[in-house]
């Protein structure tokens, strides 16, 4: 996992090596979708990003509502991320894997990685190439306190350092 990682996020990812993928699964180590990685990812940096939007995910959800996660997530009023070389470490991206519809996302790691679970391989971090970069549909730049979180993780570990 040395891919240009900031420690403090790489000793975070820790608790999801080796969780297997199930739909809504919740448990770190065990079992996640990508929404339960989502939450259990910024919760541990004091975000509290919301765990669906309060109704049941079914499995086959997108057939019914394609744009239940897109709408989703931009009810949460996060400034979006307009080009693939302004993400950086903590920002939210949603891709369309297939038919242009968002049912996948994961968070930059770093300026070029992105921590997921992936269906068939459980959690990965995995280079947002061209193959990837075609698939994001949209991008946010959470926000806690008025302020980016990436900006106010890094005032922590500031803080942290100095003692």
């Amino acid at each position: 996992m040395d891919l240009m990682i900031p420690y403090y996020i790489k000793e975070k990812l820790t608790p999801f090596l080796r969780t297997g993928f199930v739909h809504n699964g919740r448990t770190p180590g065990v079992e996640l979708d990508c929404l339960g990685f989502v939450v259990l990812f910024y919760k541990k940096f004091g975000f509290d990003f919301p765990d669906g939007d309060g109704r049941p995910i079914h499995r086959h959800w997108f057939k019914q509502e394609p744009d239940r996660m897109l709408d989703g997530l931009k009810t949460l009023g996060f400034p979006q991320v307009k080009t693939i070389e302004e993400l950086r470490p903590f920002d939210l991206v949603g891709f369309a894997v297939a038919r242009n519809i968002m049912t996948h996302m994961g968070v930059m790691v770093s300026s070029r990685h992105f921590a997921h679970m992936a269906p068939r391989n459980g959690f990965r971090i995995t280079l947002l190439d061209n193959r990837w970069a075609a698939k994001v549909k949209i991008a946010f730049r959470p926000y806690l306190e008025g302020r980016p979180l990436r900006e106010v993780v890094l005032d922590t570990v500031e803080k942290e350092m100095l003692g």
